[in-house]
């Protein structure tokens, strides 16, 4: 009982006017769950989704085919994105020899991005705020 709560609750927040989700840490093997983010897609176009996936990203990743149905929902992994519903790598910046590599698909990453704007360093509070 506890999971369809769950699933309704997230259906219902994606039906929320510009609901936006960042998923990290799951493999899109779940067809249930990614039938469940692609009504929500599909009934609202002013949702978002931002799939972070870990390592690699190619067309046979099981998120890609949904991501390339639907333009709101962007698959971000270290060497390749779709966004738009379109697939491609990430492109090499003039000057440089590689690509760059989006590392936020790891929670250690993702982690320490999400500290470095909540205004904390450490846990402890950049600005003091009684001064």
């Amino acid at each position: 009982m506890p999971f369809l709560a769950m699933m309704d609750r997230l259906k219902a927040f994606l039906n929320r006017p510009e609901a936006v989700l960042v998923v990290c840490g799951y493999s899109f093997v779940d067809e249930h769950f990614n039938a469940l983010l692609r009504e929500g897609l599909r009934g609202n176009s002013r949702a978002a989704i931002f799939g972070l996936v870990y390592g690699t990203l190619d067309k046979t990743h099981p998120a890609t085919p949904l991501a390339e149905e639907a333009p709101n929902f962007l698959l971000l992994g270290s060497d390749a994105a779709v966004i738009g519903g379109n697939y491609g790598t990430w492109a090499i910046p003039q000057g440089e020899s590689s690509p760059p590599k989006f590392p936020h698909g790891d929670f250690a990453s993702l982690g320490s991005f999400l500290s470095s704007i909540s205004g904390q360093i450490d846990g402890k509070p950049m600005l003091n705020y009684g001064a």
